[in-house]
């Protein structure tokens, strides 16, 4: 415990306290409810000191890295300008400055960076830009490390004593004395303060959080608005869980918290995670999951993890690794979560606008990707009678291009407009985002032709057009011609054809030949999930091609969580699908958790039944699987399955790494 002359400061370093509720007037305030983003700010780098860029046996400290380092430093306004100026461009509402104040170390990195935040702050409001207000996330591990006594040692934070709440305050207070109140992120006029995990403290008081508000108010002038990790007792405003980065989309009630992905290689003691980013498509992934969800019921803060911590790779901020995409993601879906667009994602085709041509039968022909952009094909036939055909062109909107030779960055680039303008197709159903599918309306092709014997070196051709056709949004149109007998055939296929009721639709195929038409006709069932329960369904066709029987209830998925919880269970109602091997239904929960010394726990049972046991409910086994993180550096695990002739399966292990 802390000896009688570790006392707190009386007065916090700031110069905004106290504060009245008349200095709150006229400052502006997000409402409960209204769609925000918000993101964590680490701004404990400083490159004149190396601190946490290099480590100290002189390794890099760094998994991705700031795209520029020369002026990285919590000490520079000008290096916090254009942080929030790159937030701006982000569409970011507000950012917390992830705070480690120690109660009278105020010549600490935490402290001495706020002044120039706030400096850079108010430049761009002299400038005419609207920077994202401030909040604050309170790093609670200093609950547990700080130095705060007089010999160095660290006192860790008992909130079940009054000198523990009290030292639970003094951070904020401190925090707070620091920012001008205009420039408060708040929600109906409270500043937004989010508290991470609670393992840090050395014992909790439900009384907690009653008593920062009460001290705040005091202080202040206003309660504060209060986001908790799950693990706190006591009450808050709002929940949410860090761990967006690894695993999100993470969502409760009033927040959701997601990550571009992770990777902590940099860290020295810690054992290997990574969490590929997938080029972007794990941060997309993320979000659409979000804007999938009813606008009226999904949550309303968005909190991105992180905008720089570099050290484990989860930065969406400005970096020499990943350039500007992923403040340009930032900002589109940002955009779109503050408008209340929902999102239905239908599976798109790559490429779905391209023109193909394939021979009958083969004579050398082939088709290989071209260069350039837009649409475009590159075809040579070789005949056996040695003629060479070379045609060689780029459909573009009605132009004709000459082809550049390539180069490995002009290859890349293209690889990534492909993959952005697919995305882009996939969500042209979006309220604010309106992405039509493109049309060739005119085009026309340079062919050039070698010295030939002969122009016609195939039996058949094969015209295969993929348009966007009417309201038919995924169409193929094929043209077949005989070299002797002319045109053999046409086949129009279209997939999702709306039938007026939104969980049907058709898919359908007409094929004409010379002598004969073949009309095929598949429904297809698009249930969306509702609420915790996910029905499978199939569609029972009728001895004509146009007769729906009706539908047949093979599965459902039942699945609900909340503060680490996660219950599920998964019935099969055919023989056709198991939920493993010939088990036709699963129970499962899952624990995740925190715990003491900075580790976490992860608990899992799942018991699965089967028709063929001769057991109560059918019972066929259960299995059960702990881990346990042990500080930083050990980790204990096990595994256990028991079936109805007894014990099937034990695993025991422990992980020690250094």
């Amino acid at each position: 415990m802390a000896a009688a002359d570790d006392a707190l400061p009386d007065k916090p370093p700031g110069q905004f306290f106290p504060l009245r509720q008349g200095d709150h007037k006229n400052t502006d305030s997000f409402e409960q409810g209204q769609p925000i983003v918000g993101t964590t700010y680490f701004y404990w780098y400083d490159i004149d000191t190396k601190s946490h860029i290099i480590d100290g046996d002189g390794t890099d400290a760094l998994t991705t890295h700031p795209a520029d380092t020369e002026t990285i430093s919590y000490k520079r306004a000008a290096w916090h300008k254009q942080q929030l100026i790159d937030m701006i461009d982000a569409g970011i509402d507000f950012l917390m400055p992830v705070y480690w104040g120690v109660p009278g170390k105020y010549d600490g990195w935490s402290f001495a960076g706020l002044p120039p935040l706030v400096e850079a702050h108010s430049r761009l409001q002299a400038e005419g830009q609207k920077p994202p207000a401030i909040g604050l996330f309170y790093d609670t591990s200093i609950l547990k490390y700080n130095s705060f006594k007089k010999d160095g040692g660290s006192y860790h934070v008992d909130l079940t004593t009054d000198f523990g709440k009290e030292w639970f305050y003094t951070a904020i207070r401190d925090f707070y004395s620091f920012i001008p109140p205009a420039k408060w992120a708040r929600v109906d006029g409270e500043p937004i303060i989010f508290f991470y995990a609670s393992a840090f403290a050395k014992a909790q008081d439900p009384t907690q959080f009653d008593y920062v508000k009460q001290r705040f108010k005091a202080d202040f002038g206003v309660e504060p608005f209060l986001v908790k990790s799950s693990g706190w007792k006591g009450t808050a405003d709002a929940i949410y869980s860090w761990g967006g980065a690894v695993s999100g989309p993470l969502i409760y009630r009033h927040t959701a918290a997601l990550g571009p992905g992770y990777d902590h290689s940099a860290v020295p003691g810690r054992q290997p995670l990574i969490v590929e980013r997938l080029d972007g498509q794990t941060y997309i992934d993320r979000w659409l999951q979000l804007l999938a969800l009813p606008a009226e019921s999904r949550p309303w803060i968005v909190h991105v993890e992180t905008w720089n911590e570099w050290h484990e790779g989860t930065d969406i901020a400005h970096s020499l690794e990943y350039g500007r995409s992923y403040i340009v993601l930032t900002r589109l879906f940002a955009d779109m979560w503050r408008a209340k667009t929902v999102l239905k994602i239908a599976s798109g085709y790559a490429d779905a606008d391209s023109v193909k041509w394939t021979p009958g039968k083969a004579e050398g022909l082939n088709i290989r990707p071209s260069g350039g952009d837009g649409v475009a094909w590159s075809i040579v036939h070789e005949g056996q009678t040695g003629c060479k055909v070379l045609l060689r062109g780029v459909i573009d909107r009605g132009q004709a291009q000459s082809i550049p030779p390539d180069t490995e960055a002009d290859r890349i680039a293209r690889r990534r407009d492909r993959e952005f303008e697919d995305f882009r197709k996939r969500i042209k159903d979006a309220d604010q985002l309106k992405v039509e599918g493109a049309v060739f309306d005119e085009a026309t092709l340079r062919v050039a032709l070698d010295p030939v014997t002969c122009l016609i070196c195939f039996e058949t051709l094969d015209i295969e057009l993929r348009p966007t056709f009417a309201c038919f949004e995924r169409t193929r149109l094929e043209l077949g011609f005989d070299f002797e007998d002319g045109f053999s055939g046409f086949e129009f296929d279209t997939d999702g054809v709306p039938t007026g009721l939104s969980w049907l639709s058709i898919d359908l195929s007409i094929d004409f030949s010379v002598t004969a038409k073949d009309v095929d006709v598949t429904p297809s069932l698009e249930l969306e999930e509702f609420g915790c329960v996910t029905p499978y369904f199939t569609i029972d066709l009728g001895t004509e091609t146009w007769e729906l029987d009706g539908l047949t209830l093979y599965g459902l998925r039942l699945r609900y969580g909340m503060n680490g919880v996660t219950v599920e269970s998964l019935t099969y109602l055919d023989d056709i699908h198991h939920t493993k091997e010939d088990y036709w239904e699963m129970f499962r929960i899952r624990v995740d958790g925190d715990m003491c010394c900075g580790g976490g726990f992860d608990f899992e049972t799942s018991t699965h039944f089967s028709k063929d046991h001769m057991t109560l409910f059918d019972w066929a086994e259960t299995e059960l699987e702990l881990e346990l993180d042990w500080g930083t550096h050990t980790t204990f695990g096990g595994y256990v399955s028991f079936v109805t002739s007894g014990l099937s399966e034990l695993i025991l292990n422990i992980e020690v790494t250094w």
